[in-house]
């Protein structure tokens, strides 16, 4: 079985594939096997590279920008991975669907209220905005050697909110720099979007 995922990870936008196989019952990874990543336009298909499967299953490779910058099917984008099956497994391919939008994030404080607003948008077929609704939106601020989540909500006419985390370390002045924080849309629907992120100082 092939899945295939998309993530944008600070602006590189990568597919991963992740190739498994049922082995007593279970679903367990493939190692070394060679995965195709296409990308789909119409009738038209390009080839973007191979990769090989590691321990987890999993092959990874970036999307050329080129692609990214060609706007796509009227702002939608469709990818491909394949493969060609060996003695011992089946061939198989996933697809996957993406859309460009954006993110935009704004500080609001009135009295002691004080929220974090994360605005998402898509580009429509003419090139007009269009609000994203019913997408889970989580918010995380970075440290050392990770992302620290402070909150997530729902997207309603393409907004969503949480309630700004006071009791995060700042500086030595106790001072925290607003464009250290970041928002992200959930795992489980981040290969829809292709995001870029937006901060309101």
């Amino acid at each position: 079985m092939l899945s295939l995922e998309f993530l944008n990870r600070n602006g590189t936008k990568i597919l991963t594939g992740k190739l498994s196989a049922k082995k007593e019952g279970k679903y367990a990874p493939v190692e070394g096997m060679k995965l195709t990543f296409s990308y789909v336009s119409g009738e038209e298909r390009k080839t973007i590279g191979n990769e090989e499967t590691g321990s987890n299953g999993k092959a990874m490779i970036e999307i050329p920008q080129e692609i990214m910058a060609s706007g796509g099917n009227k702002g939608s984008y469709s990818f491909e991975s394949s493969f060609e099956g060996s003695v011992n497994y089946k061939p198989s391919s996933a697809s996957v669907d993406i859309k460009n939008a954006s993110m935009k994030l704004n500080f609001f404080r009135k009295d002691t209220d004080k929220q974090v607003i994360s605005k998402v948008w898509e580009t429509g077929k003419n090139g007009d905005s269009i609000p994203v609704n019913d997408l889970k939106i989580q918010f995380y601020v970075p440290r050392t050697f990770s992302l620290l989540k402070v909150g997530e909500g729902t997207l309603a006419a393409g907004a969503t909110s949480i309630d700004f985390p006071v009791t995060l370390p700042g500086d030595s002045a106790g001072m925290l720099d607003r464009s250290a924080f970041t928002g992200m849309v959930s795992l489980y629907v981040c290969d829809l979007y292709c995001f870029q992120n937006q901060i309101s100082r």
